[in-house]
């Protein structure tokens, strides 16, 4: 009885395209050569990569079947590539060698098959190991009754980790208690019409103080946003200036006088501005006046605080390109 049959698999593009027999030792010629060896049953399967002869399949060739298969990696061989093997032994059974073709043995040792209980114990290690792991996840997804735990000394001792902040855009700070003084809550009220809100008691009974309070409001916290958009005319700050203080106001003119004053150690800039109307604007200007000084041209926008006599009063800036970026704190140049 013969005992050894050697063929080649040309592989290309998945397909064989020429099964040959050649002498045991002649080693595959390339990846794409695939030598199939079968001696006392044993099938082996080897190419060429890199230069080196590998081997990348086995299996037992019993009754004309291919059993306990193993590959190199999975998918490699394939399916496809198990049944070109498969035909070939046919085919050479076929012929009437029901083990083999004639030839000599191959070289060298061979290994010998896994025996089929080894495969049945490998079977059911997988198996153990499947239900161990299975196990170990239902015990961790089952809550555990929680212990109270006590602070240690150094829990105790130690604050709670401040939450970061973005330094571009800080939180507001909170509002003052209603306790503090007056002066403190317009400082720092969140809006121009909170602050207006807050001081207009003052300029009912006392017209100085109310503006004195909008003045340490505005030289912190008042932007070009608050005052760009007119509300009221001058005619009708004229006509009742109780009705529009707290409006917003824009005018344009010759500057007549300016100068520097400082409140809450902030820069501010007192003045009069004529209109094209002869019209006559007195001013507190905070933020920046930029080169501005007496005979320019410029426009103001402010929150109208009153009049005096044919005189409108107003709290505001200059329209300036400074002055449009978002309003920062203004300290003493």
């Amino acid at each position: 009885m013969r005992n050894y049959v050697a063929f080649d698999l040309g592989i290309s593009l998945g397909e064989v395209s020429k099964v040959t027999f050649r002498p045991v030792d002649d080693p595959p010629d390339d990846v794409y050569t695939w030598r199939v060896v079968c001696a006392h049953g044993v099938v082996t399967i080897t190419t060429r990569e890199s230069g080196k002869v590998v081997e990348i399949g086995r299996a037992i060739w019993s009754k004309r079947q291919l059993t306990q298969r193993t590959c190199k990696a999975e998918g490699y061989p394939n399916d496809h590539h198990w049944q070109l093997v498969r035909d070939g032994l046919d085919a050479n059974d076929a012929a009437g060698a029901p083990n083999g073709g004639t030839g000599t043995p191959p070289a060298g040792p061979r290994r010998p098959p896994l025996a089929a209980n080894t495969y049945l114990w490998i079977a059911v290690a997988s198996v153990i190991a499947v239900l161990a792991v299975v196990f170990y996840f239902l015990v961790a997804a089952t809550p555990q009754p929680s212990k109270p735990s006590t602070p240690t000394t150094a829990q105790r001792s130690t604050p709670p980790p401040a939450v970061a902040t973005h330094a571009s855009s800080p939180p507001p700070p909170p509002p003052p208690p209603a306790s503090a003084p007056l002066e403190v809550r317009v400082a720092n009220a969140a809006s121009l019409d909170a602050a207006l809100a807050l001081a207009k008691p003052s300029f009912d009974t006392d017209a100085n103080q109310g503006y004195a309070l909008l003045q340490r409001y505005a030289v912190r916290k008042l932007s070009w946003d608050d005052v760009a958009t007119p509300t009221t005319s001058v005619g009708l700050v004229l006509k009742d200036a109780r009705i529009e203080r707290g409006k917003r106001l824009c005018a344009s003119g010759t500057i007549g006088s300016i100068e520097r004053g400082d409140v809450a150690q902030r820069a501010v800039y007192r003045g009069e501005l004529r209109t094209s109307e002869d019209d006559e604007i007195e001013f507190l200007a905070v933020g920046s006046t930029g080169t501005l000084v007496r005979r320019d041209q410029g426009t103001l926008c402010g929150v109208v605080i009153g009049k005096a006599g044919d005189k409108v009063h107003i709290l505001g800036m200059f329209d300036l390109p400074e002055n449009r970026s978002p309003a920062v704190e203004r300290e003493v140049p």
